[in-house]
């Protein structure tokens, strides 16, 4: 989504998930915006990226974000994370795959 875009549909007191965080872009843009009668649910699975989301969070000191070092997914179950060769030079383009596999699937 453009950040143009994300930032205009925002309001003060709204509650946002930013999920797959990356570094944290729209989680700052957000944060302000929303207030402290909102807030931002940030998720980021990868842990490098995570703690760079965390030092940004951090520096900008954003009070209303609550960091979340976990995947959002559209079931319970353990993923791994990897980026194909094709994707090496973009670092927030990773595929998930499920560890347990259904045989009858």
């Amino acid at each position: 989504m453009d950040a143009f875009v994300f930032t205009h549909l925002l309001e003060e007191g709204m509650n946002v998930v930013d999920a797959g965080a990356n570094v944290g872009q729209y989680t700052l843009l957000a944060s302000p915006i929303v207030g402290l009668r909102g807030s931002v649910h940030s998720f980021e699975p990868v842990p490098a990226t995570f703690s760079r989301l965390r030092q940004n969070v951090d520096l900008n000191r954003l009070t209303n974000v609550s960091l979340n070092r976990a995947a959002l997914w559209n079931k319970i179950e353990e993923l791994q994370l990897a980026l194909s060769s094709e994707q090496l030079g973009n670092v927030g383009a990773y595929t998930a795959h499920s560890l347990y596999r259904n045989p009858q699937t």
